[in-house]
């Protein structure tokens, strides 16, 4: 478990990114987790560190998946969660001018 963490933390460096604390908790925890969800990986991260959000685990995460540190998969062996949804769109000022402006075009 601290030797993966060690190896992260030394890829990360070599590729020229800065260790900050939250990223050090970060690290630790999906060594330690192994395979974990970023919600999982969040609430390891804030037995050490109750500052630590849920959106930095995420950018975190998405910052070592970049650097081909970690890997995530979706639409596999995974049970959905229907209690968190998000819906994307426009309030209804924006939504009434982009169809004026697509009436236009």
């Amino acid at each position: 478990m601290e030797t993966a963490a060690t190896d992260l933390t030394k890829e990360l460096r070599a590729k020229g990114y800065r260790l900050t604390p939250q990223r050090q908790f970060v690290l630790q925890a999906v060594a330690s987790l192994d395979h974990a969800t970023p919600e999982a990986i969040c609430e390891e991260v804030r037995r050490t560190a109750r500052g630590v959000n849920l959106s930095t685990v995420y950018r975190t995460l998405e910052l070592l998946e970049e650097l081909g540190l970690v890997t995530h998969t979706a639409d596999y062996g995974f049970e959905t969660d229907v209690r968190h949804l998000a819906v994307f769109g426009n309030c209804a000022e924006c939504a009434a001018e982009l169809r004026q402006q697509s009436a236009c075009d």
